[in-house]
């Protein structure tokens, strides 16, 4: 691997915090694969829109779609569910149904966990840690 800096902004303390949680216990292998490699979601942004129902501070039945906006112009859009602790985080699977362009038929599915962050009051912002397989 050739020589690289890199420079985060944060809009947070606690969303630098969080950050420096996630790369301090991922192990070097992987921090080198998510910079070098040629992953079609690396440098991708999501936006998610969805809901649940909070019993006693927690919820079993979130339910939503994302969109992935992808480095290349393209995008890629996902179904959630999942369960989990109300202003904490929570974890579930989705499913990729679709994208645009040369993603037109992706498909596939994954596990994803988040830690929520402080954000815009009315908005909900999160750090997200997503796994899974694909093919297009």
């Amino acid at each position: 691997m050739k020589d690289y800096l890199a420079t985060h902004i944060f809009k947070s303390e606690e969303m630098k915090k969080k950050f420096h949680e996630v790369v301090s216990s991922t192990s070097p292998e992987d921090l080198k694969k998510g910079v070098t490699g040629e992953k079609i979601f690396n440098k991708s942004t999501m936006h998610c829109i969805g809901g649940l129902t909070l019993t006693a501070g927690k919820f079993d039945d979130e339910t939503g779609m994302c969109t992935f906006y992808l480095s290349d112009g393209e995008k890629v859009f996902i179904n959630y569910k999942g369960k989990g602790t109300g202003g904490v985080g929570g974890s579930g699977n989705f499913i990729i149904i679709g994208g645009t362009g040369k993603y037109a038929n992706i498909s596939g599915t994954g596990f994803s966990s988040r830690q929520n962050l402080k954000g815009k009051a009315g908005m909900a912002h999160s750090m997200n840690q997503m796994s899974g397989e694909y093919t297009f």
